[in-house]
């Protein structure tokens, strides 16, 4: 909905995962706001520090699909109300646009077949086995799009068992529309708006590692040997081909000093779009691995296991004020 009439529709969604921390399980959900053009009257690198994650849900649980599905459901029953807010003359609706997590939780949110199923992808039903439809364009876009409107009209089929089962889906998710609700028009329009994200996080090494490898390549804009040399100074390792995800993570954040002084290009435009290329790159792992966000997990984790929950409820809303100001 664009701004019409002192009257502002904000974008946002919600992104999920769990991980193992002080030897707990922690299950997390963090809110982020959606980049849209149409409001962005200052520049793209203001807009970043708006757009960063900020903690939804922290619990100390396993990330099985019981407590993903449990999380979720709660979390599509508050955000899809629409939250309407007057300030300064004018009124801003928020809408809950988008859902995203890494692969393993994704699968468990849209309660789709995972580890090494051969209908294993969330977002379409190719057969991984089938080598030949996998490189096939034509087969792949033909496939069975699992967007929130169609895996709702699918589980609402009487053979919808049958049907889930050969596109890859195990079960209903809690969080899918009814067909009641889909009859709403408001409602439809909701689900055929909403971004069923990717998992941008854990995608960084592959795509972070062909872009280094073609700058290492291109001589007269980027020193091979220079990148090397800080990457062996800050990340403690010389070549690409000795980083793990971890090492990639790491570049990804500290592009500044590593990656940017590597470039020998005249051309300042140029060298520029890269830096705001690997900015907006470096946003999306920021967070999630950032000191601070470790630390805050840590400390939360440690509060609710070995203190009395009020006391640590006290101490954890104290705590994230502190970090809400800090960022």
């Amino acid at each position: 909905m664009p701004q019409t009439n002192n009257h502002w529709c904000i974008d946002f969604g919600v992104w999920g995962d769990g991980s193992p921390i002080l030897h707990h399980p922690v299950l997390a959900a963090l809110i982020f706001l959606i980049w849209q053009p149409e409001y962005s009257t200052e520049s793209k690198h203001r807009w970043m520090d708006i757009l960063r994650f900020y903690p939804l849900y922290l619990g100390v649980r396993i990330e099985n699909e019981e407590a993903v599905q449990d999380v979720l459901s709660k979390i599509f029953a508050q955000a899809r109300q629409t939250t309407a807010l007057s300030w300064n003359g004018g009124t801003y609706t928020f809408r809950f646009r988008e859902c995203t997590a890494d692969h393993s939780a994704e699968q468990k949110i849209w309660l789709n077949k995972g580890g090494s199923a051969h209908r294993r992808c969330t977002d379409c039903s190719t057969d991984f086995s089938d080598h030949v439809a996998c490189w096939s364009y034509a087969q792949v876009t033909s496939a069975f799009q699992k967007t929130l409107v169609s895996m709702a009209q699918l589980w609402n089929r009487p053979d919808a068992k049958q049907q889930a089962n050969g596109v890859g889906l195990k079960s209903r998710p809690q969080h899918l529309p009814t067909s009641e609700e889909l009859n709403d028009p408001d409602t439809l329009a909701w689900a055929e708006a909403f971004i069923k994200g990717q998992d941008n996080l854990h995608n960084v090494k592959g795509h972070l590692c062909t872009l280094i490898a073609r700058l290492e390549n291109e001589n007269e804009l980027f020193s091979k040997e220079a990148f090397r040399q800080l990457s062996e100074d800050i990340i403690q390792r010389r070549a690409p081909s000795d980083y793990d995800g971890s090492h990639w993570r790491e570049l990804a954040a500290r592009y500044q000093e590593v990656i940017m002084p590597a470039f020998i290009t005249p051309d300042h435009d140029l060298k520029e779009r890269y830096r705001t290329l690997f900015h907006h790159w470096n946003e999306v792992t920021k967070f999630p691995f950032s000191f601070y966000f470790i630390f805050f997990c840590f400390f939360v984790v440690f509060l609710f296991v070995f203190f009395p929950f009020s006391f640590s409820f006290f101490l954890f809303l104290s705590c994230f004020l502190f970090f809400f100001l800090l960022f």
